[in-house]
């Protein structure tokens, strides 16, 4: 059985397909995300933050009808922050909630959010919108675009498969941030 329906979402518009099966109900979300690069996404975000993935919590599904014609689960991500780019990022743990995630009931499967696995060292751009999709909750901008893995010095994503030099890519990201944020960090 399948169920077709279109949701609207802070970064684009995207398709949700709901798939019955034995077990949790599968629902799979595709969608467009507008393609920001790190340079947009360092002027939007609130933190541009290196650090680890701790841990991964289920927190919440929305069932909403206002909000979803089909429930949505989401996933709370703790990370161990070491570093903000542009050094306004004070406390040394941040949550960051994530479209997706699995219950005894639902599994919501969305093809564009960012995955994390614990113990994974990461670089991202952070944001809260209250009136967004994520609530009072912090979440990467433009989900998987704003996620970065960092592994032996390097930074590999959506736009960098291949991986980019750390330094150089946060050379970069610092260069585009807003000049209040510059002048924070003067490296």
């Amino acid at each position: 059985m399948y169920f077709a329906a279109i949701v609207a979402f802070v970064v684009g518009i995207t398709a949700m397909v709901v798939l019955t099966q034995t077990g949790p109900t599968r629902i799979g979300v595709d969608g467009l995300l507008d393609n920001w690069g790190p340079q947009d996404m360092a002027k939007r975000a609130q933190y541009v933050l290196i650090g680890t993935v701790n841990d991964k919590i289920v927190s919440s599904i929305d069932s909403d009808p206002a909000r979803h014609d089909k429930p949505m689960v989401y996933t709370d991500i703790v990370i161990d922050v070491e570093q903000d780019v542009a050094e306004k990022y004070k406390d040394s743990q941040i949550t960051v909630r994530t479209l997706g995630g699995k219950t005894d009931k639902y599994w919501v499967d969305v093809s564009y959010s960012p995955t994390f696995e614990i113990g994974e060292k990461v670089l991202m751009f952070v944001s809260k919108e209250p009136e967004s999709e994520m609530g009072d909750n912090y979440f990467v901008l433009a989900q998987e675009l704003g996620k970065y893995k960092i592994v032996d010095g390097k930074a590999y994503g959506k736009d960098h498969e291949k991986g980019i030099d750390l330094d150089q890519f946060i050379s970069g990201i610092h260069s585009a941030l807003p000049e209040d944020a510059r002048n924070s960090n003067p490296n």
